[in-house]
């Protein structure tokens, strides 16, 4: 049997109990020649509410310990950078502190000569630290203990894929997604997901307390994790806590017609679910337009987001600011932030569809407003649609002489439209708004109330026996 080759990083440090605990550690790394890696440990301190004291403090220096069998070899990592998240307006409280260390592993040096003559194929680069996120629902107190790994054998130049994103909150009572985000933008090898246990030493799993699992170790209605994506869904109950979650990030490269496992990242964590006192933002609408082929329709979306007022005699906090964007689903159209400095910014949605493009299906595209609530941002997403219709010039009159208008010119407060069995009238302006929209049963003549439109040309498009029908129409 083959020995397993552990690259260990025994750290001993002092966290500060009053303001600091452990939330988890992610391992990377990066080939810098064959058998060469630079290798990064980002290390995620939570910071306590109302202790902003915070105090980090090495004991005694790391230890970095490659293990083969009896052979062992130290090396020292190096803390490279301390990065502070804030939370609360104006950044008013820490949120958490990022250690970051890195440590250079060559295995063409001769002290390591021992380890690549054993013929081992994983390499394992471990983290150590002796107890865990103090208050944890789900699981017991242990050491805590994580590690990532690559397989020489088939690469010996390998790099790990990188995590894009922390998630440190959950809100109760929500549908929520947890995007793990890894992408492996060197090698861009395949990436899948799993959930598994946490662990307190190598090969010496953590069981879950009763009522939690691998599959659900967090208190909720439902959860899951996409495997390909690596996209973890959440609905949550009232149910607020500390939970540890693990999940593996195994990374695939394809050789010849076979996919061999190239590398690994368990990684550790530990997520809070708080109580959710954030509104989401609101867009507003019309949220349906309809316009002529080769015409410019342009509107404004406008957004708003409630301000949380907690009961005397706490204070409510500054009001939320939202950020607008879109999904570009409609080629050549433009979608402009007009005031991006402001709280409550709008958007102006512009589009020329050309002639081609009439068609009997709307075209649609999202627009998304993101809040800044400091503990957890809601975001509202609502879809807009354009159908695009035959400029009236081409439609012909059979269509035309189908329904009936009156008056037409029209400066009364009412128009009369008869035809055979209408059952839809649409009343559009010339830049493609639905300003009236009617919907009856079928009848041949309906009467519509017109007080409150400007003067103007306007679009009357009937559905009549299945079939719609435009005509112009002109108030007076």
């Amino acid at each position: 049997m083959k020995k397993i080759i552990i690259l260990s990083l025994l750290l001993s440090f002092f966290i500060n109990s009053k303001s600091e605990e452990l939330l988890g550690t992610i391992i990377s790394y990066k080939a810098l020649k064959p058998l060469k890696y630079k290798v990064t440990y980002t290390i995620y301190s939570d910071i306590m509410p109302n202790n902003i004291n915070y105090n980090f403090s090495i004991l005694k220096p790391f230890t970095f310990k490659v293990i083969s069998g009896a052979n062992s070899v130290l090396n020292f990592p190096t803390l490279i950078k301390t990065s502070t998240y804030y939370s609360g307006k104006n950044k008013s409280s820490f949120d958490m502190i990022t250690y970051t260390f890195e440590d250079t592993i060559n295995l063409n040096d001769n002290k390591y000569s021992n380890i690549i003559s054993s013929g081992d194929c994983k390499i394992y680069f471990c983290f150590y630290y002796p107890e865990r996120f103090k208050t944890l629902s789900n699981i017991a107190q242990s050491p805590y203990f994580t590690y990532s790994y690559t397989n020489i054998c088939i690469s010996s130049s390998n790099n790990s894929p990188e995590n894009q994103n922390f998630n440190q909150y959950l809100p109760s009572n929500k549908n929520s997604v947890l995007s793990l985000d890894f992408v492996d933008k060197i090698d861009f090898d395949s990436l899948s997901y799993n959930f598994t246990n946490p662990q307190y030493g190598f090969d010496s799993i953590i069981d879950f307390n009763t009522g939690f699992s691998v599959n659900k170790p967090i208190v909720s209605k439902f959860l899951e994790i996409n495997k390909d994506y690596g996209n973890v869904n959440i609905q949550t109950n009232d149910t607020v806590g500390n939970y540890n979650y693990t999940y593996q990030v195994h990374e695939y490269r394809k050789i010849g017609n076979a996919n061999f496992e190239i590398g690994m990242i368990n990684v550790d964590l530990t997520i809070k679910i708080i109580k959710n006192i954030n509104s989401p933002p609101e867009l507003f609408g019309p949220y349906n337009y309809t316009i002529e082929a080769g015409k410019e329709i342009c509107f404004q979306i406008n957004c708003h987001d409630h301000n949380f007022i907690p009961p005397p005699p706490e204070k409510g906090s500054p009001s939320d600011t939202v950020k607008l964007s879109w999904s570009e689903g409609i080629p050549d159209a433009t979608f402009t932030i007009i005031n991006p400095d402001k709280r409550l910014p709008s958007a102006k949605f512009c589009w020329t569809p050309k002639i081609n493009q009439a068609n009997e299906l709307p075209y649609y595209f999202t627009v998304t407003a993101v809040d800044n609530f400091w503990l957890y941002n809601e975001k509202t997403t609502k879809t807009y649609s354009i159908k695009v219709v035959k400029p009236l010039s081409i439609v012909s009159d059979i269509y035309k002489n189908k329904i009936l208008i009156l008056p037409n010119p029209s400066s009364c407060n009412y128009i009369t439209i008869r035809g055979v069995e209408i059952d839809e009238v649409k009343i559009i302006n010339t830049s493609g708004k639905i300003v009236i929209e009617q919907i009856t049963e079928p009848l041949n003549e309906i009467k519509i109330n017109t007080q409150n439109l400007n003067a103007g040309l306007y679009i009357v498009q009937v559905k009549d026996q299945g079939i719609v029908y435009r005509q112009k129409w002109i108030k007076n």
